[in-house]
């Protein structure tokens, strides 16, 4: 809805250890799907990366039909495709990462506490130029507030470790709140 993030994740015999390299902000909160999928682009292109480098991409939002300003991982993606001159499918897809299992109930809590344990391990690091995300994580309660948007998003980021299908070798992915 608001933030996407761009995160770098390495290995080693410690864990994961992540680094968020930048962020995209819809700063009002009125952007639209094309705006967002531009901001996006730009985002990737500042840091010298291409939608097909990334290993994944999640979105808050399956499709979901009604007002016009409700957003959808559908919809951002074809935007996606038309600013990148696409015409076939997203690779890798835009997917929801509320879909799955562990998703339920629980899944704040087991992503909050992975997030906490690498923070501690020394295992993450957050650029300088995401202002959002550097201000969220403290404020972060778990509530419906200004700082859950953010660190959702890092959350969903982090999901293939979070809910141990580890990739291996390093990876970025992008992930869209």
């Amino acid at each position: 809805k608001q933030i996407a993030l761009l995160v770098a994740v390495g290995h080693s015999d410690q864990g994961p250890h992540v680094y968020v390299v930048d962020e995209y902000v819809d700063e009002v909160g009125t952007a639209t799907p094309r705006l967002d999928a531009r901001g996006i682009i730009a985002m990737l292109r500042r840091n010298g990366i291409t939608w097909r480098q990334l290993h994944s991409a999640y979105g808050d939002r399956t499709h979901m039909s009604g007002r016009e300003e409700q957003k959808s991982n559908k919809d951002l993606s074809l935007f996606l495709l038309r600013e990148m001159q696409q015409t076939t499918r997203l690779i890798p897809d835009l997917r929801t990462a509320k879909l799955g299992a562990g998703r339920g109930a629980g899944a704040v809590d087991t992503g909050s506490r992975w997030l906490r344990a690498a923070m501690i391990e020394g295992r993450f690091k957050v650029s300088p130029k995401c202002r959002t995300l550097l201000n969220a994580i403290p404020k972060y309660t778990g509530a419906d507030d200004a700082a859950k948007d953010p660190v959702d998003a890092l959350r969903y980021a982090l999901d293939p470790y979070v809910f141990a299908h580890v990739p291996r070798g390093p990876v970025a992915a992008l992930t869209f709140r």
